[in-house]
């Protein structure tokens, strides 16, 4: 796991006020996370960390593309990436995560290990349906045989679903009028 090892910040011998920290996130990165839904990626991480007596602000700015896979042929497209977050250190007795933007570590910890939060916060800013973009001419960039082949089973509804007539569930819901 040395490649996380430039993650963990020393931050003991900082005097107070803002330190800038660059990272460059890329493949070696993502194959420490075991379930990682990114497999490849170039993403820069600009870090302000803003020491303060009491505690430390972590703002990240990260940009760059991540490799996914596309939800409606499977492919692997570039998915752009364009995130501003911020992270609330505070120090107490124990290591705890408090909410999703502030957790607090021991008071004994001389270093922060944003490994884990640059994870996160790359696949939580991930869309939730994710598909190649469309072209010039407004076609979805997926593969064409790939398309040809959904087509084909969906019977050109488009990947709309009709709602049968003979269910009498909808058909009852169908006479409400509100």
């Amino acid at each position: 796991m040395n490649t996380l090892k430039q993650y963990k910040i020393n931050f003991v011998g900082l005097p107070i006020g803002n330190h800038p920290f660059t990272f460059r996130v890329e493949e070696g990165f993502f194959a420490c996370f075991e379930e990682s839904e990114i497999s490849q990626g170039q993403v820069n991480v600009e870090l302000v960390l803003e020491k303060k007596s009491n505690m430390l602000v972590l703002d990240f700015q990260m940009k760059g593309e991540v490799e996914v896979v596309c939800d409606r042929c499977m492919e692997l497209y570039n998915e752009a990436i364009d995130l501003n977050k911020t992270l609330y250190v505070k120090f107490g007795d124990a290591y705890v995560e408090q909410t999703e933007d502030i957790i607090t570590i021991p008071d004994s910890e001389n270093h922060v290990d944003i490994s884990h939060f640059v994870y996160e916060f790359l696949h939580l800013g991930l869309p939730i349906r994710r598909v190649h973009s469309t072209n010039r001419k407004g076609e979805a960039g997926c593969d064409p045989e790939i398309m040809k082949k959904l087509e084909k089973h969906l019977g050109g509804n488009k990947g709309t679903r009709k709602i049968c007539d003979t269910d009498s569930a909808w058909k009852a819901l169908s006479k409400l009028k509100f």
